[in-house]
C-alpha cells in the first residue's frame, strides 16, 4: 500500500494555498518554505493529466480565459484543488497522517490562473525566476517536451487559438522565433506565462515572489508573504527550509 492511501486531507474543499510558477522556478522549494511546519497536504502538480486521470480535461499548460463557461474543466478543476485527488504522484512529498491543510503546487497553470482564481477567493502565490536561469536550467535537464509525450511545449502553447486571440502579440510574435534557438523559444515562453497571467489576474488576487530574493536569504521578502496568506512566520522553521 502506497503512502497516499494512508493519508486523510481534512482541509476543507474551498481552504487552500495555490503555489504556481514556471517550470524551474523554485515552486517546489518555496511550498517547502510555507510548509516548513509540515502541517500541509503538498498537492504535486496535479493538474498534469499524464500523471492525474482527473486531469484528463486539460491540455498540457492549457490556456483558459476567465469567464469562460466549461462544465468539465470547471468540475476537474474543484476536485483536484479540493484535494479530492490522490495518488503516488500527487502525494510523493506527504508522510502518512491527517492534514487540515492544504498546498497546491503545480507548474503548468499559468495560462488559466485568471480563470481559477474565479472558482474561489484562495490565495495564489507566484514566484518568478530570471527568464535565461529557467532556460539554461530546461536545456541542462532537456526539458522541452511535454512530460510523457514527445510534442514541443513551444508549439503545444502557440497553438492554442483562443490563446492567440486574446492575446495578438503573442500570435504576432510566435512565428518569428527560431526553432533551432532553444534558448529564445524557452524566454518567448516565459514572457507568455507571465504576461497572460498579468492581464487576467486583478489587484490583490496574486502575490509575487522572486526566486532570486530566496537565494540571497532575504526574510522580508517572506515575512510579506506570510503575512498575504495570513499564517504565522516561523522564523526558525523557515531559515531552516
Amino acid at each position: 500500500m502506497h503512502q497516499s492511501n494512508l493519508l486523510l486531507d481534512q482541509a476543507p474543499p474551498d481552504r487552500y494555498i495555490f503555489v504556481v510558477g514556471m517550470g524551474r522556478s523554485g515552486t517546489t522549494w518555496l511550498s517547502q518554505i510555507i510548509n516548513s511546519s509540515r502541517d500541509y497536504r503538498i498537492l504535486f502538480e496535479p493538474f498534469l493529466a499524464a500523471r492525474t486521470p482527473e486531469a484528463q480535461a486539460f491540455r498540457y499548460c492549457q490556456y483558459v480565459a476567465p469567464g469562460t463557461s466549461d462544465e468539465v474543466l470547471e468540475s476537474a478543476a474543484r476536485a483536484i484543488l479540493a484535494g479530492k485527488v490522490s495518488n503516488s504522484w500527487i502525494d510523493r512529498d506527504n508522510l502518512p497522517g491527517t492534514y487540515r491543510k492544504r498546498l497546491v503546487k503545480d507548474i503548468r497553470c499559468n495560462l488559466m490562473l485568471g480563470w481559477l482564481a474565479e472558482l474561489s477567493s484562495r490565495p495564489i502565490v507566484l514566484i518568478i525566476r530570471h527568464p535565461l536561469q529557467v532556460a539554461h536550467s530546461w536545456l541542462r535537464l532537456g526539458w522541452g517536451k511535454e512530460a510523457d509525450g514527445s510534442q514541443d511545449v513551444f508549439d503545444l502553447i502557440v497553438s492554442q487559438s483562443p490563446l492567440l486571440e486574446d492575446f495578438p502579440l503573442i500570435k504576432q510574435i510566435a512565428p518569428t522565433i527560431a526553432q533551432a534557438d532553444f534558448y529564445l523559444r524557452i524566454v518567448f515562453l516565459w514572457c507568455v506565462f507571465h504576461y497572460v497571467p498579468r492581464h487576467h489576474l486583478r489587484a490583490g488576487q496574486a502575490h509575487v515572489v522572486f526566486y532570486e530574493s530566496l537565494l540571497q536569504n532575504r526574510l522580508e521578502p517572506l515575512e510579506s508573504l506570510f503575512e498575504f496568506l495570513k499564517i504565522e512566520f516561523d522564523q526558525e522553521g523557515v531559515e531552516r527550509v
